[in-house]
């Protein structure tokens, strides 16, 4: 039986290569707390959230559990600070948000999950301060998988 620790990792691998086929880079992190160094235009963060004893599908033995998805994003070419195109721009942040969403709803990582991730909000484009250029958006996801009886 998986654990949280086991899904966590498999989707930090998952969407790295997702990541580096579509030409985004590899840069995908598992951390509690934004980190001081970025180097890719585009990067996610992945904060786990804390785990329920029972999911509102089922009864007994399966743990409930989320992520919070941040969607880090750099725009070196806008020293104007021109919210278009950083935004919404072809290799902007908001279209890279919606196809991550995309991918990553009904995904069960290997069949680690037995309850497939769920898009439960999404969060604004946000300007990181005191970072120049770097854009994030937060989405939180939801997902189940049965827990380890001893």
């Amino acid at each position: 039986m998986p654990n949280t620790g086991d899904i966590l990792i498999a989707m930090r691998d998952d969407l790295a290569q997702w990541m580096q086929q579509r030409g985004y880079g590899d840069a995908v992190y598992i951390t509690e707390a934004p980190f001081d160094e970025l180097v890719s235009q585009y990067a996610i963060q992945i904060i786990p959230t804390p785990d329920t004893a029972a999911h509102p599908n089922s009864g007994l033995g399966l743990i409930r559990s989320g992520v919070d998805i941040v969607i880090w994003w750099r725009g070196l070419l806008d020293p104007m600070q021109r919210g278009t195109q950083r935004i919404a721009g072809q290799t902007g942040v908001q279209p890279f948000a919606d196809v991550l969403r995309e991918y990553l709803v009904q995904k069960t990582f290997g069949g680690l999950m037995l309850v497939p991730m769920t898009f439960r909000n999404g969060g604004v484009v946000t300007a990181v301060p005191d970072m120049d250029g770097w854009l994030t958006i937060r989405d939180s996801y939801e997902y189940g998988y049965e827990m380890t009886w001893s």
